[in-house]
């Protein structure tokens, strides 16, 4: 019995609280309520093809709280499971690691010793693979206190699918051409295994005339134990009684995995002038083919073969499965593969009119025994093959059936008759139906139309339905049309069923899906608008453009530059600070108490008033590029203004950038500005915001009717390590 341990290494998150009258230059994001974290992120998890019974798969799920200074509250782990017929009790089995017990409190980064509660809690799933194949599933649930709802019964889902291999020959017939006397010639023969689980080959049996051989890759049966498998020559012994290369022969078989190929080489070395033939026979595990009676898939190897020779490719034509009353069709190939001429005297169905497959034969004419169809040595020709089924075949319990054909081509070659099967199956052709729901923490379900309030995280919930018998939907094609200055992107993938969507600029989106069944069929794309407002009170948003970053949307987190650094700046009037412009006054910028920034996000302008409506916050710092960053104030003293500044804190390598200030009075934009191009460094004293002043909301300011830009503005108070 073999074990398999998955387990990856939890992250450390690296958030530091830093105070709001630091000095340090280090830059956070700050958030309150806990936020739950898995390591691994994966939620839908698919288990190694390869188990086999009595098999022990392990994972290592860590259950992390990403916000410092709070405290995340898991209040169960527990494990739902859909066993087989004849499944034991313990086919998945949930525990948890030494000091793990629920419910439990998880501590933030770093915080762990100063609160005495742990910083993470890893459970662990346990499958072991039974003796019975079929499909199997397990959900872990973990329940907790987390910021948003719809994460609060977090699920990951484990699956055991039944993988199964598919073998192909190619080409059919190996041809070698004429080979003189004393000479030899090679070629190739591929083996692909086009399923997707691994393909073994156990035997391979072979007869046939003296001169062929072929190589064979096994660990051989009295070799010493080497280290790879050995590559052999194997000849085919001329007689009436095959050869077998078999598990007396092999000490392991030949394993090809998923969607890769095994070429083999094929060699004649002639002993004669006489025409030469081999037959070779995979037998395999590929469930089309019974190896247990000696069936797998035949290749040929000719040479000296004298005279008309007739190969088609592909030697079998496999339409899929396809909608009723609908149009396809596939090419096929006839080669003349000898060194004569060969006659075509017939191509057709052997069904004749009743079946729903036809031949094309436009640009070869219909062949017969007056008028073959003649191809010379070396020659091709292509005729297609269509299928427009007009009906779905049923067995009597309604089960849906292939339909099926044969193309005979008679010619005069020692093959008279190659025969080409063919095969599709009809079902009724239905769309997808699609559909999706979208919540907001704060707001839940947003119906279409709806509105929700900047720097929310929705959540995206497929409500598709394939009304196909036996069908499904297997894929999601989510896409977003959003405000300028907006850069963010589903998360984790537009191509993930529940994705989510921070929308951090204001203004109106339009979020689209498409779904996509198990035979490929698209469903018509659904839609719905959501307008995001910027809530009540006063809202400064930056945004920025930066040309020569080529994707503005990446987020690479700690140790990883993606993008450019801007940083917005309101100032009260009471800030002092340094002269770095050397104009005689004060700049305001940096000031520990009286600058809104990124050191300093909440402060207390008001002194005894509401922690909420009358302090300002900077509710979002972006540090990869586009922004945005959003100022807030809930109640504004009237009268008061406070100087607006955009700071370059760090190009990272990006080059310039184009600044956009945005002002919202109660959700209404009331100003709009975007700035030259900035270098790393500069400042741009946009003006001066007045939060509690509709009819006068920003008072801009200029240098001849330039914006004041500065370059150079750097605060020794404050590292910069460029």
């Amino acid at each position: 019995m073999k074990r398999t341990r998955h387990r990856k290494c939890l992250a450390a998150v690296l958030l530091t609280l830093l105070a709001a009258c630091g000095g340090s230059g280090s830059k956070q994001k700050l958030y309150d309520p806990p936020v739950i974290a898995i390591d691994p992120p994966e939620r839908d998890v698919v288990l190694p093809a390869s188990l086999g019974a009595g098999d022990v798969w392990t994972y290592d799920l860590c259950i992390k709280n990403t916000v410092s200074g709070s405290l995340l509250t898991v209040s169960s782990v527990t494990l739902d499971q859909t066993p087989c017929p004849g499944d034991p009790e313990d086919v998945f089995v949930l525990t948890w690691g030494e000091g793990v017990a629920f419910p439990m409190a998880i501590a933030g980064p770093g915080d762990g010793p100063a609160v005495g509660k742990p910083e993470s809690a890893c459970v662990i799933l346990t499958y072991t693979a039974p003796d019975a194949v079929c499909v199997r599933t397990a959900t872990v649930h973990v329940r907790s206190d987390t910021r948003d709802a719809d994460e609060r019964d977090l699920m990951v889902r484990f699956t055991v699918s039944i993988p199964t291999p598919h073998i192909v020959a190619s080409p059919p017939v190996v041809d070698l051409g004429m080979v003189e006397v004393g000479q030899s010639a090679e070629s190739f023969l591929a083996l692909r295994n086009t399923g997707l689980a691994d393909l073994v080959v156990p035997e391979v049996r072979y007869k046939g005339s003296t001169g062929f051989s072929f190589t064979w890759r096994c660990r051989w049966a009295g070799d010493e134990e080497p280290e790879e498998p050995i590559e052999k020559w194997v000849p085919v012994s001329g007689g009436t009684e095959p050869g077998s290369l078999g598990d007396s022969a092999c000490a392991e078989p030949l394993t090809i995995p998923a969607n890769e190929e095994y070429k083999v080489r094929v060699r004649y070395d002639a002993v004669n002038n006489l025409p030469a033939k081999a037959f070779v026979t995979f037998l395999s595990n590929d469930p089309d083919y019974e190896a247990s009676a000696g069936s797998g898939v035949d290749v040929e190897f000719w040479a000296n073969v004298s005279g008309p020779c007739l190969r088609a490719s592909p030697d079998k034509v496999d339409f899929g499965t396809v909608i009723k009353n609908s149009f396809h069709a596939e090419p096929v190939e006839l080669f003349s593969c000898g060194d004569k001429t060969v006659e075509v005297t017939s191509l057709e169905l052997q069904a004749g009119p009743q079946s729903p497959f036809r031949l094309d034969l436009q640009g070869i004419g219909t062949p017969s025994g007056t008028e073959p169809l003649v191809l010379a040595s070396g020659e091709r020709k292509t005729f297609l093959v269509t299928y427009l089924p007009e009906a779905v075949k049923t067995a009597q319990d309604g089960t849906v059936l292939s339909d099926t054909d044969t193309i005979r081509v008679a010619n005069s070659s020692p093959r008279p008759e190659v025969l080409i099967p063919v095969s599709g199956m009809a079902v009724e052709g239905k769309k997808p139906v699609c559909d999706f729901k979208v919540t907001s923490p704060k707001e839940g379900e947003v119906e279409d139309g709806g509105s929700v309030l900047v720097l929310d995280r929705l959540s995206f919930y497929d409500q598709s339905y394939d009304p196909m018998p036996g069908g499904g939907i297997v894929a999601w094609e989510w896409s977003a049309t959003t405000p300028p200055g907006s850069a963010d992107i589903f998360q984790p993938s537009y191509t993930f069923p529940t994705p989510t969507f921070e929308v951090n600029v204001v203004g109106d989106y339009l979020f689209c899906l498409k779904v996509f069944n198990k035979i490929g069929i698209s469903s018509d794309q659904c839609c719905k608008l959501v307008h995001v407002k910027a809530g009540e009170g006063c809202v400064v948003e930056l945004t920025w453009e930066t040309p020569n970053d080529p994707d503005p949307t990446d987020q690479c987190g700690t140790g990883k530059n993606c993008g450019s650094d801007m940083d917005l700046h309101i100032v009260h009037r009471y800030a002092g600070g340094p002269d770095i412009d050397k104009d005689g006054q004060p700049d305001g910028f940096f000031d520990k108490k009286w600058d809104c920034f990124w050191s300093n996000p909440r402060p207390t302008w008001v002194e005894g008033g509401d922690p909420v409506l009358d302090q300002p916050r900077l509710d979002r710092d972006d540090t990869d590029g586009a922004g945005p960053e959003n100022f807030h104030y809930d109640r504004s003293p009237p009268g008061e203004c406070y100087k607006v500044g955009v700071h370059y804190w760090d190009d990272h390598t990006f080059g310039a950038s184009v600044p956009t200030l945005r002002v919202f009075l109660d959700g209404d934009l009331k100003y709009e500005k975007k700035a030259p191009k900035m270098k790393m460094q500069d400042m741009w004293e946009a003006g001066e915001v007045c939060c509690a002043n509709p009819d006068k909301p920003f008072v801009e300011y200029e240098v001849g009717g330039a914006p004041v830009i500065i370059p150079q503005y750097v605060n020794p108070e404050f590292n910069f390590n460029p």
